[in-house]
């Protein structure tokens, strides 16, 4: 993920503790991606890029989300419906959240709720999409293929968080290389709020998904060796 500009960019740590860019002025709705377009006009317009670097942050998410709730409009529904219903078939509701925003400047939130068996028939239908090469897999294979280091040694030097130590690459939301398993195999990770993570082995056909309250479990022996050694 080394999107967006890193002078207007945040990351979740910086919103946390009260130190965004100087750039952006207000509450943190005013700050969030959202506002695409007021953002492009405040802080882009006729500006040049900084250096681009790894980045966690839910910039694109929120580009992509909002872009396709602009263009289905009332439609909306039937591609939430189409995707969870249909394809992932799940069995209970999918509660999202809405941003604080006006509707013209979107109101789609990419954080949901979903059971923990949702969840593994999410991930399933996730592989299943990159195994028979449809849209979505070749979408995933792409942003595989572009991956980018995370440079969590250099980011340790430099006293800065490093996320999902065991992953040492980034590509579109997910992280990727973990150690010990070759850069060229496509495993694919995710983390979300506390203890939900979704990690998915395209080529072997296997898959890890945690629900938890707390993520105060071992990850490496729960998740991490049984996605290298099949345990």
């Amino acid at each position: 993920m080394a999107s967006g500009d890193q002078k207007h960019v945040y990351d979740s740590a910086a919103i946390l503790n009260g130190k965004v860019s100087a750039d952006y002025r207000g509450s943190r709705a005013d700050i969030d991606p959202v506002a695409v377009q007021t953002n492009l006009n405040l802080h882009f317009k006729n500006k040049l890029p900084s250096k681009k670097k790894y980045n966690y942050n839910v910039m694109n998410t929120n580009l992509i989300l909002n872009y396709v709730l602009f263009k289905t409009g009332d439609e909306f529904q039937k591609i939430l419906d189409k995707t969870f219903k249909e394809k992932a078939k799940i069995k209970y509701p999918v509660y999202f959240y809405k941003k604080k925003a006006l509707k013209e400047e979107g109101n789609a939130d990419p954080m949901f709720y979903a059971t923990r068996y949702d969840y593994l028939r999410i991930a399933k239908a996730i592989m299943d999409d990159y195994q028979n090469d449809t849209c979505v897999g070749k979408y995933l294979k792409t942003i595989f293929d572009n991956r980018i280091e995370k440079e969590n040694d250099k980011r340790r030097k430099e006293g800065k968080k490093v996320q999902w130590v065991q992953a040492r690459g980034y590509a579109g939301q997910f992280q990727t290389h973990y150690k010990g398993i070759s850069k060229k195999r496509p495993v694919m990770g995710m983390g979300g709020r506390a203890g939900q993570h979704i990690v998915i082995d395209f080529e072997r056909s296997r898959i890890v998904v945690t629900n938890s309250l707390y993520d105060n479990f071992n990850y490496e022996k729960i998740i991490f060796k049984t996605i290298k050694k099949g345990k």
